[in-house]
């Protein structure tokens, strides 16, 4: 049987020609696997199973069919996986110039501790004052009389003086500790230099510029090498 003529028995029975893979990559083709398997089969119309003269019955052919591309997603999943991945990223970090994206995480923490401790100690203060002498005299006048009049004084005399002060401190201990924690995130992305802006395109193109159905080209691609013979 060749591809279209697979193509419209599973067209009539409304089920995917190209298999039930369970994956990831594989779920935007089971939602759209009208349109997909129409595009598959006009690109690849007069292919045929490479097992062909295998099987004189039409619906054992396709079942072969489906379940030999089925095995082939199964072996190339991570491949497809990644492939996948790649075309799902963001535009706005992917940029075509770039040829490196790195995130670093630096995550750091600081403890210290630390212990003082003092012996017992006094402190001793002295206070001198020397001799002091100190003399006072009042006066006063009579009504209506220039003439002042002692009418008493003193005199205070004080000898040198002599103030002692002692303090006495106990033990003295204190601990200390810290601890910080510093953490940050960098991102670089850019090129480094080490490719010319055609080398970068050329590994755009056939790499990172996956969409999605451009994906699915490269499934084909290998469906065709491996399970199809071209046709009459």
């Amino acid at each position: 049987m060749t591809v279209w003529e697979m193509y419209q028995k599973t067209k009539q029975a409304q089920t995917p020609l190209l298999s039930n893979f369970t994956g990831d990559f594989w779920v935007e083709y089971l939602t759209n696997y009208t349109i997909i398997d129409r595009i598959f089969a006009t690109r690849y119309k007069t292919f045929k199973y490479f097992l062909d003269e295998d099987f004189t019955d039409d619906t054992t052919e396709v079942t072969d069919f489906i379940q030999s591309v089925y095995d082939l997603l199964f072996v190339n999943s991570k491949k497809y996986h990644e492939m996948w991945r790649i075309q799902e990223i963001d535009d706005a970090d992917l940029s075509m110039t770039y040829n490196y994206d790195m995130t670093e995480t630096n995550h750091a923490t600081t403890n210290m501790q630390g212990a003082n401790k003092d012996g017992q100690h006094t402190d001793v203060r002295d206070f001198t004052t020397g001799e002091q002498s100190f003399v006072g005299a009042n006066k006063s006048t009579a009504m209506n009389s220039a003439t002042e009049k002692l009418t008493d004084s003193n005199t205070n005399v004080n000898g040198s003086r002599n103030d002692i002060e002692s303090t006495t401190f106990g033990e003295v201990s204190s601990t200390m500790q810290t601890s910080s924690t510093n953490e940050y995130t960098l991102t670089r992305k850019g090129n480094i230099g080490t490719e010319t802006g055609a080398d970068i395109l050329k590994k755009f193109d056939s790499t990172f510029a996956l969409g999605v159905f451009q994906f699915y080209d490269r499934v084909f691609d290998d469906i065709s090498k491996h399970l199809l013979l071209v046709g009459d």
